[in-house]
Parts: structure tokens; C-alpha cells; sequence
């Protein structure tokens, strides 16, 4: 029984997230191309105005996801997800683009907060790592293959294609959800409120982590490309190449990492992951080209990678008795909370001092946020 909504669950969203691979590198050099021609403070509003709106609805969907189902949400997202590519074709301007990033980054709280708790749901107790980390597994394989692909087709086609096929793989996903994946509910055992999750020193500190890992993932999907596109000139494929890479890597640590998150300390994970993640964000100005970049953005991923089933796994066993999608949903608005100020800090940053500022700042910010992470956390606490 608990493999067939894993596999529907597995493939939807390998879909969805490899139609959202296929745009994330390029958003920002289609943002900034004649068409648009915005500036390091646009990008900002561009890329916050995604997480913004994703902040806002996160909670509330959560909340729905665990009165009304996780079906009934996860197609309201994919519905919403299947209009919103002919937004990005047709918009003839900056606050067109702008509109266009709110209407996607508010039904992307539908999608994959309510799926890994859908996958929360299904998991056997003490076996939360391994089953996160085989969901991961469609999530950064699905962004893995994505950029590469994407930087394939608008080299060849150009970037009307782009959104063509991110149509395609929406409506696939929305297929596969509505023919296969049975609707699930929550039944927290405790307190589901607001305050009752906040307080929770779990839900608090992987609030934190969520925040200082979506702050560097913001800037590395806003500004990554500008700085290979204009400093390194390298081209879009080996921009999508260097994005895939990243993420391949991540994919193949999933499991394995899920497993160790199972049997050890998932804060030392977490800590560990963050470091790793901090340190080379710091060292990527000082790349001089492809290959270069190329391996400190490999280091990134691997940081990541330790980190991401283990705060999964952390998170579905607060939200046993908090209920999972309400817990998943504020977990999310912290992840949203990042990947507003990431850019928005960057944006002001490249228009007052430059490119490669932007990721000394981001990358000492993250190394004191790890650091505040381990001071704060309780001995004894269930992540640890």
C-alpha cells in the first residue's frame, strides 16, 4: 500500500521539479536580456516576489493539506503550476515577469511542502531518513537533469521552448497525481497550533536552518549564472551544466545520507552540511573559469546533500504530533523568509559593489548562522 503513493509521489514531482530545473538558471538571464533588462534590484523583485508568496500561502495550505487531504491540494498547485509558463511567454514587462513570479511562487506551496508530508504520512516510524531520502531522490534528479536540458534548448530553439516545455511536464505531473495518489489527511497526536509547533525547539531550529539554506540557494539560483554568464563567459549549456552537476551529486547522496540520518545524530548532519555549504559559497568569486566553478559548486552540493534528508527526516517526526503538513508548511515559510532576503541582500549588493561581493556576504552570513544554529540546540533535543 505504501509504495504506490511513494511512486506516484516519486514521479510527479520528479516532473514538476524538472520543469522547474529547466527554467532556474535561466530566469535570471531571461529577466536581464533586452526583453527586460533588469537590474541587480529587479532580479531581486523577481526572485523574492516567488518566496513572498510563498511565505503567505505556505502555512494556510498546510493547514488545508491536513483537513482536506493531500490530493485536492497537490492538484490545485499542479493546476495553477500548468497556467503559469504561458505567464512567462507572454509577459511584456518587468512588473508583468513580477506578477507572473507571485502566481508561481504561490502555488508552489501546494506542491512540495504537501508532498514530502504526503511522504511523512506513509513513513514507518524510525525509517523517516530512508524514506525522505528516496523522495529527495525525484526532487534533485528532476532539478538535476533540468538545467542541463534547459541550457540545451535555449541554445538550440531559443527560449520560447522553454516554457513549452515546462507546460508539457506540469500537465504530466497533474495526470499522474490525479490518476494514482489516494488522498491522504494527517492526525496529529498533539498540539497543532501556531504556537504549539513554534515552540518547539525542533520546529525552531529547523526553521533556522531552513532560512540560512534557502538564503545561499536563492542567491546561488539568482546570481550564479550572472557571475558565469559575465565573468567566466561561458555559455547557457555549461551554465545548466554546472547547475545539473551540482545536483546529480546531491541525488546520489540521498539515500546513503538518509540512512546515516537514521542512525546518527541528524543536528551533526545538519551542522556539518551547513559548514561544508557556507565555506565554498564563500570561495566561488575566486574561480577563474568553467572547471573551476564547476568543483567548488560540486563542494556546495555535497554540503547540501548531508543536510537535506536529515532535516526532512527531523521534520516528519515533529510533524507526527503537530501535524505534517501544518509543521512542513512553517518549516516552508522560513525556507520562503531565505530565498527573500538571499536576493534581495544580493541585488543591493551587485548594484553597490559587484559580483563577487555577493557571495562573500552570503557565505560569511552562513557560516554565523551554522554557528548560531549549534549554540542554540538544546541537549537532548529529538534532532539531536
Amino acid at each position: 500500500m505504501k509504495s504506490r503513493p511513494l511512486f506516484a509521489l516519486f514521479l510527479s514531482i520528479f516532473a514538476t521539479m524538472l520543469g522547474m530545473g529547466i527554467l532556474s538558471p535561466l530566469i535570471s538571464i531571461y529577466s536581464t536580456s533586452p526583453k527586460f533588462n533588469a537590474t541587480g534590484i529587479w532580479l531581486a523583485i523577481i526572485f523574492s516576489g516567488f518566496s513572498l508568496a510563498r511565505i503567505i500561502s505556505a502555512s494556510p495550505v498546510g493547514r488545508m493539506s491536513d483537513l482536506k487531504g493531500r490530493k485536492k491540494v497537490l492538484m490545485a498547485g499542479l493546476l495553477i503550476y500548468s497556467i503559469v509558463p504561458f505567464g512567462y511567454l507572454y509577459a511584456t514587462s518587468l512588473y508583468g515577469l513580477s506578477l507572473i513570479r507571485l502566481i508561481h511562487g504561490f502555488s508552489s506551496a501546494f506542491i512540495v511542502p504537501v508532498a514530502i508530508a504526503s511522504v511523512g504520512d506513509i513513513s514507518p516510524t524510525g525509517e523517516e531518513g530512508k524514506y525522505m531520502g528516496l523522495f529527495s531522490i525525484s526532487l534533485f534528479l528532476g532539478m538535476g537533469i533540468g538545467p542541463v536540458i534547459g541550457g540545451v534548448i535555449k541554445d538550440r530553439f531559443g527560449m520560447d521552448y522553454i516554457f513549452y516545455s515546462m507546460e508539457i511536464l506540469f500537465l504530466i505531473a497533474l495526470i499522474l497525481v490525479f490518476l494514482f495518489l489516494p488522498n491522504m489527511k494527517s492526525a496529529p497526536r498533539g498540539d497543532n497550533s501556531t504556537k504549539g509547533s513554534l515552540s518547539d525547539m525542533s520546529t525552531l531550529t529547523l526553521s533556522i536552518f531552513g532560512f540560512l539554506n534557502s538564503l545561499g540557494r536563492g542567491t546561488l539560483i539568482a546570481f550564479l549564472p550572472i557571475f558565469a554568464y559575465r565573468t567566466l563567459n561561458l555559455s547557457a549549456s555549461l551554465i545548466g551544466l554546472i547547475f545539473t552537476s551540482n545536483i546529480i551529486l546531491t541525488f546520489l547522496l540521498q539515500y546513503p545520507s538518509g540512512l546515516t540520518a537514521d542512525k546518527t545524530s541528524k543536528l551533526g548532519l545538519i551542522i556539518t552540511g551547513s559548514f561544508i555549504y557556507a565555506l565554498f559559497l564563500l570561495f566561488i568569486p575566486f574561480s577563474k573559469n568553467f572547471l573551476e566553478l564547476l568543483i567548488l559548486n560540486l563542494s556546495v552540493g555535497m554540503g547540501n546533500a548531508l543536510t537535506t534528508p536529515a532535516s526532512m527526516s527531523a521534520a516528519a517526526e515533529v510533524g507526527r504530533d503537530c501535524g505534517m503538513g501544518t509543521t512542513m508548511g512553517r518549516i516552508d515559510m522560513a525556507m520562503g523568509v531565505g530565498m527573500i532576503v538571499g536576493p534581495l541582500i544580493s541585488g543591493v549588493i551587485l548594484d553597490s559593489f559587484g559580483i563577487k561581493e555577493v557571495f562573500y556576504a552570503v557565505g560569511m552570513i552562513n557560516l554565523f548562522g551554522t554557528a548560531l544554529l549549534f549554540l542554540i540546540c538544546k541537549k537532548g533535543d529529538r534532532i539531536n
